[in-house]
């Protein structure tokens, strides 16, 4: 049984969970704002190990077409054919958010990580027994910073940080079970809003942690044991499936496509003929 730290996000609605991390079934297209998060996630990534700014960790260029036709040109992302946007987003503010968080990593915190040393994008693996059963708790690190004897989590966030504290946690319980070695601190950092979040390593972590595994190794075997299982809430907003799902609570969305600016509201199916 693998376990994760977003695991506990993923799990709020079963079927959702089901379908996309066990089947992986195929959706109509990615959000905008989930593509364009992972780009800037990649850039910063580039940057770091490059030892460039964060402009020249870019791909080459490309001109996208935004809502309505009209030309958005943006040398830094790359977007795919057809995105999805969900009611009350635009492209060219989705666009602009993430050049602002870009901007912000490489003005507020690139020079102070200059001569550091760190580790990328780091996946870390823990091997335990929980109540019989073999579990692999495992994550990716945004960057795990090395300062002396001292390590600290940071984890970049295109969104805002606020709820990230059981994230967090979760991090400096990982880092402490796969290394032997708890980091001093994990950090959350809000690149649009500089809003930063931190927790500090203590030893109630570790029962905490250890809790959190056997709550999710509960949860996650009850999803199996009911796959179809529908919890709808804000969950559903950006749920890839949720327009082919009778329980939805997802606002209306629409694929636009990136190269002539055809928007096309997405029709509502239904689940009753699987």
């Amino acid at each position: 049984m693998i376990l994760y730290p977003t695991l506990e996000a993923d799990l709020t609605c079963p079927s959702r969970y089901v379908r996309a991390r066990l089947r992986k079934e195929p959706t109509l297209a990615p959000f905008a704002s989930t593509v364009l998060g992972k780009e800037v996630h990649e850039r910063i990534a580039s940057s770091l190990r490059q030892g460039v700014v964060v402009s020249q960790a870019d791909d080459p260029l490309r001109d996208v077409t935004g809502g309505g036709g009209r030309p958005v040109h943006r040398k830094t992302f790359q977007l795919p054919r057809r995105v999805m946007l969900s009611e009350g987003e635009k492209l060219d503010s989705l666009l602009d958010r993430a050049q602002k968080g870009l901007a912000r990593f490489e003005a507020d915190y690139r020079p102070g990580l200059q001569g550091e040393a760190h580790r990328v994008e780091e996946f870390l693996a823990w091997n335990l027994e929980l109540e019989g059963e073999l579990v692999r708790f495992m994550g990716k690190l945004d960057l795990l910073l090395s300062q002396g004897e001292d390590q600290e989590v940071w984890d970049w966030k295109t969104g805002n940080p606020k709820n990230s504290r059981e994230q967090l946690r979760l991090y400096l319980f990982l880092v402490y079970g796969a290394t032997g070695n708890p980091p001093r601190l994990a950090r959350a950092v809000g690149l649009e809003s500089g809003e930063e979040v931190v927790e500090v390593w203590s030893e109630e972590v570790i029962p905490w942690g250890y809790a959190w595994l056997q709550r999710m190794r509960k949860s996650l075997s009850a999803a199996l044991t009911n796959p179809r299982a529908l919890n709808p809430g804000p969950v559903c907003r950006y749920c890839p499936y949720a327009h082919a799902c009778p329980a939805s609570a997802a606002p209306r969305r629409y694929l636009l496509d990136t190269r002539t600016g055809e928007v096309t509201e997405v029709a509502v199916e239904s689940l009753a003929s699987e």
